[in-house]
């Protein structure tokens, strides 16, 4: 790894961590998808993307 992917890493983490501090809500898949799936009478499930 060069020194500007290494870079890139650090400020990748620290932005990741700052974000899931500041969150105080996070959303299932499930969650996601609710609207899509009743606004277009379809059923997309988590099985659907991990098979």
């Amino acid at each position: 790894m060069n020194l500007l992917e290494a870079l890139e890493d650090a400020i990748d983490s620290t932005l990741l961590k700052n974000a899931v501090e500041n969150n105080n809500k996070f959303f299932s898949f499930e969650e996601v998808i609710a609207d899509p799936n009743q606004a277009h009478n379809v059923e997309v499930r988590v099985e659907d993307f991990t098979n």
